[in-house]
């Protein structure tokens, strides 16, 4: 008889050897989308940069104060962004940037996906909400106290907890193996980082 000859094993991939970043894949999109903001970053940012990402042509209406005043009382809540989406209009940040994040293909591939996906932009928000507290604090003492808690304990500590998300993901991409819409938030924490270390 013959000598039967074993077929090599397949080289296991290691968890420490992240899989490439797939490509970019284009995304269909209606002809008529309208993001309406001021002319800063702010809370529409992060839609914008998903818009620009995949290439999608809209208009970016950026308003004085002036304007708000006329267009306030037209819009569903009375604050911007405000996105015109064919027709459809959507208010409030959050909103706006999830559901083009399922339009553009950035929210999750699985509802697990989704899932792990939100929680990382919810700990990202929840730092932007921490920064506002302290922007506005008018209290000098106060506002001490609030910029020292955040250099020593709010900003590392989510960082901290994002790497070691990103480690356990294998070290290419916080969830999945490609880009999802929490990469427009993080557009704030390097602006966190700027602004805390002046305060500091």
């Amino acid at each position: 008889m013959g000598k039967v000859l074993s077929k090599p094993s397949k080289k296991k991939k290691l968890r420490s050897e992240p899989e490439a970043v797939q490509p970019l894949k284009s995304v269909k999109m209606p002809n008529k989308i309208k993001l309406t903001y001021f002319n800063f970053r702010g809370r529409a940012e992060a839609s914008r940069l998903m818009l620009a990402y995949k290439g999608v042509e809209y208009e970016d209406c950026r308003i004085t104060q002036d304007q708000w005043a006329a267009l306030k009382p037209k819009t569903p809540f009375g604050s911007l962004p405000l996105l015109c989406y064919n027709g459809m209009e959507l208010a409030q940040s959050m909103t706006i940037a999830r559901f083009l994040a399922r339009e553009l293909n950035l929210a999750g591939k699985t509802r697990c996906e989704e899932a792990c996906v939100d929680m990382v932009v919810d700990c990202v928000v929840d730092l932007f909400a921490a920064f506002v507290k302290l922007a506005f604090e008018k209290d000098e003492t106060k506002k001490a106290e609030l910029t020292e808690k955040m250099q020593k304990e709010t900003v590392p500590t989510a960082m901290c907890n994002l790497e070691a998300i990103l480690v356990k993901n294998g070290g290419c991409c916080l969830v999945g193996n490609d880009v999802r819409f929490f990469f427009t938030f993080f557009d704030k924490c390097y602006h966190f980082e700027i602004i805390l270390d002046h305060l500091g």
